[in-house]
């Protein structure tokens, strides 16, 4: 992989994986505030506090290998 590519696709990962923390942990805290976080919503019934933590961990995976890959790019420069 070239090194324009690495850097445009950790880019891409640290971009996906902060908006998905953000949005999960955003949720969670609504959830909270409101009281409703052992409701359940959606399709497959799952409670709300489920579906965010699955967000959350999800962008965090996300942000941890963007990271990852940006630091294997620049160490690869040197």
């Amino acid at each position: 992989m070239t090194p324009r590519r690495r850097r445009a696709r950790a880019l891409l990962l640290l971009i996906v994986g902060s908006l998905l923390t953000i949005i999960g942990v955003g949720g969670l805290l609504l959830a909270g505030l409101q009281g409703r976080l052992g409701e359940v919503g959606g399709v497959r019934s799952v409670p709300i506090w489920l579906s965010m933590s699955v967000a959350v961990a999800f962008g965090a995976l996300l942000l941890w290998a963007g990271v990852r890959l940006r630091a294997r790019g620049s160490v690869e420069a040197e």
